[in-house]
C-alpha cells in the first residue's frame, strides 16, 4: 500500500525483489516493469500488479502452500512454481500471461479469468494443472476471446479436480469459429452424474462426471466447432473401455 497509489521497481537484477512473508496490494498498482517479484508467502490483492507494458512477473516460489486472497484483484503476468501449490480465495483476473511451472493452482469454488493460453514448459497433469472443487456451481476457468481472433480458435483448459479426495486431470479442449465480438467462455466440472441424462437407458455407461460450458458478454455467441473432454477411468463404469458423450 502506498499513498501515491503507484509503486515502481526501476532497477535491480532480473529477480529484483523477494518477499518472504505476506504481500499486500490493497490500493494502487505494483508495477514491476522489466523485473520479477518472487513471493514465498501469501498474497492479498485488492488492486493491480503489473501493467500492459510490463515484461516482468509475479512468481509464487514458496516451498509450502501459498494463498491468494483476492478482492477483484488483477495480475498481469503471474507464474506458479511451487510444488506445494497455490490456492485462490475469491475471484481473480490474470490480464496477460499465466504460467504453470510447478504445482497445482487450486481455484476451490472461485473463478479465474485469463486472457491468453496457460503457458508451461512441462506437461500438464495431476501435479501441474488448474484445479476446481468439482461442484456444478464452481466458477471455474473463464477465457477471453476477442473479435479479432482468427478462425479456428483452439484453446486448452488444463483443468482437474480433487473432489472426493481423488485427484484427476480432466482437461477440455475447445475449438471455436465465427468470433464476431468480445466475450468469455467459461468451463468447470462436476464430480457427479449429469441429472438430465436418461439414467434408465444409460445407467451402466454413465460417467460420474461432467463439464459445464457457458459464455458471457458476446453480442453473438461464436460457433463451437468441437469440444474434447478427457475423463478419468475412475469416473467411467466401464473403466475406459467405453465412453459416452453427455
Amino acid at each position: 500500500s502506498n499513498a501515491s497509489n503507484h509503486v515502481d521497481i526501476i532497477a535491480g537484477a532480473a529477480d529484483a525483489l523477494r518477499i518472504n512473508n505476506l504481500l499486500n496490494v490493497v490500493d494502487g498498482n505494483l508495477e514491476q516493469g522489466a523485473f520479477n517479484v518472487l513471493l514465498d508467502g501469501d498474497l492479498n490483492v485488492a488492486d493491480t500488479i503489473g501493467t500492459e507494458t510490463s515484461t516482468g512477473l509475479l512468481r509464487f516460489s514458496g516451498s509450502s502452500a501459498q494463498t491468494i486472497n483476492s478482492t477483484n484483484g488483477v495480475i498481469y503476468d503471474m507464474e506458479i512454481n511451487n510444488a506445494a501449490g497455490v490456492t485462490l480465495n475469491n475471484d481473480l483476473t490474470v490480464r496477460d500471461q499465466l504460467s504453470l511451472e510447478g504445482g497445482v493452482f487450486d481455484l476451490n469454488i472461485h473463478g479465474l479469468t485469463i486472457y491468453n493460453p496457460v503457458a508451461s514448459s512441462g506437461a500438464f497433469g495431476p501435479t501441474l494443472m488448474i484445479q476446481t472443487s468439482g461442484n456444478s456451481s464452481d466458477d471455474g476457468l473463464s477465457v477471453y476471446f476477442d473479435g479479432a481472433t482468427a478462425d479456428p480458435a483452439c484453446f486448452l483448459y488444463p483443468l482437474g479436480t480433487n473432489a472426493n479426495a481423488t485427484v484427476r486431470y480432466t482437461p477440455a479442449s475447445l475449438n471455436l469459429s465465427d468470433i464476431a465480438d468480445d466475450g468469455f467462455v467459461q468451463i468447470n466440472m462436476s464430480d457427479s452424474e449429469l441429472s438430465t441424462v436418461n439414467n434408465t437407458a444409460l445407467a451402466s455407461n454413465l460417467l460420474t462426471y461432467y463439464w459445464r460450458i457457458r459464455n458471457r458478454s458476446f453480442g453473438t455467441a461464436p460457433t463451437v466447432e468441437s469440444v474434447t473432454f478427457t475423463a478419468d477411468d475412475s469416473d467411467d463404469p466401464d473403466a475406459g473401455t467405453l465412453y459416452r458423450a453427455k
